[in-house]
């Protein structure tokens, strides 16, 4: 009897130690540096209910080569440098620090929606400037949508290592004087 379960936690021990390997591996992958060529595109049906309710017009943070809109800014036109005013923007920023800096621009943006696919990361500085921590809600002008599952961003093999959210602000509308 002692030999069954030394042999079975030792099956058991060679799983762990497998399945911890793996997901080394997967998490190393994920922290590889992001450059302009290696941006994973965004899923088509997003996309596409996205592209249905807000109308883009231009595409802020791109490549040549995922660019979803005929308008669009590569990171050689620097879409932060931009004027935001009047658009309807999307914006999926390479996931690094400079999140806060694309929430900034479309917070001081006029007349612009700024739509976001970003990860859920609500610990985060840019999330601060969109959710109020103590309400436990969006602040004013601000909207988040959680996904449901993580996202399979194209052409990768697997689903993202980390959830996502939409950010939208919303454009503001003058109120008309009586």
């Amino acid at each position: 009897m002692a030999g069954f379960f030394s042999s079975y936690i030792a099956a058991a021990d060679s799983i762990l130690r497998a399945t911890a390997m793996a997901s080394r591996a997967r998490a190393r992958d994920h922290l590889k540096p992001l450059t302009e060529d290696s941006c994973l595109g965004v899923p088509d049906d997003l996309w596409e209910a996205l592209n249905a309710e807000f109308r883009f017009t231009v595409d802020a943070c791109s490549s040549d080569s995922n660019a979803k809109l005929p308008r669009h800014w590569t990171k050689k036109d620097d879409g932060l440098a931009q004027k935001w005013n009047g658009e309807r923007v999307w914006c999926h920023p390479f996931f690094d620090r400079n999140i806060v800096r694309w929430i900034e621009k479309g917070a001081r943006s006029k007349r612009c929606t700024a739509v976001y696919l970003l990860p859920a990361s609500t610990d985060t500085r840019w999330f601060s400037l969109v959710w109020n921590h103590a309400k436990h809600r969006p602040r004013r002008g601000w909207e988040v949508r959680f996904l449901p599952k993580r996202l399979k961003y194209k052409p990768a093999e697997r689903c993202a290592a980390f959830a996502s959210c939409i950010v939208i602000k919303r454009r503001r509308r003058r109120c008309k004087r009586q």
